[in-house]
């Protein structure tokens, strides 16, 4: 079974009954609930709590040369899927650039997280960290 993200959110309830069915599980009205943590408070605020729509708003996230950037890695998969690109690469990037950009992201994971919570978070960052190496010596692609 494969669901979009934007169909997901656009309408839940149809599509998580959906993922139930396919599971052989009773679809429960709290699977609509969402914590929403990362996103920004006033987003939050206003989905009360509800998962809301999300459709292209990755357009205003990236800038030109990063979706530029993601487009010439992965732009014939998103494509195939039905997304809209300007270009259809399918380069792989190489390993300095892939170790650059998981030492951003685990940057930017750490200041959000310390940000958020503070010191008090740090038990709770410390068995992040952990599963995540766990899960790189599992996960090789």
């Amino acid at each position: 079974m494969e669901v979009s993200y934007e169909m997901l959110t656009a309408d839940p309830q149809k599509h998580l009954a959906q993922v139930c069915s396919f599971l052989g599980l009773s679809f429960e009205p709290a699977l609509l609930d969402a914590s929403m943590r990362w996103m920004d408070s006033q987003t939050r605020a206003s989905a009360q709590g509800r998962i809301i729509p999300n459709r292209d708003r990755w357009r205003s996230y990236f800038d030109a040369d990063e979706i530029d950037t993601l487009e010439s890695i992965a732009g014939r998969l998103l494509a195939e899927l039905g997304y809209e690109t300007k270009q259809q690469g399918d380069s792989e990037p190489n390993r300095w650039l892939l170790q650059a950009w998981q030492l951003m992201d685990r940057w930017h994971f750490t200041v959000d997280h310390f940000r958020r919570y503070g010191w008090h978070g740090t038990v709770a960052y410390a068995k992040r960290v952990v599963d995540a190496r766990r899960q790189a010596r599992v996960n090789r692609y």
